[in-house]
């Protein structure tokens, strides 16, 4: 059961390294090419819930956690 909660930490802390390096690093709407025609690293801010859904509706946000 360790095991499991270790990998998820490595994970957790990978993405949040590799999300602070490209804040750091990149301008807004900046893009690389990781893999040509198939797989791009693009900088952008999401706004909202899961994948930019109610962007804008913090209010919608409050009220579900009362």
């Amino acid at each position: 059961m360790v095991f499991y909660y270790l990998i998820a930490a490595i994970v957790i802390l990978l993405d949040q390294w590799t999300k602070a390096l490209i804040v750091k690093n990149f301008t807004l709407g900046e893009s690389i090419e990781i893999i040509p025609n198939v797989l791009y690293l693009t900088s952008h801010r999401n706004t909202g819930a899961a994948w930019g859904i109610l962007a804008g509706q913090m209010w919608f946000s409050i009220l579900l956690q009362r």
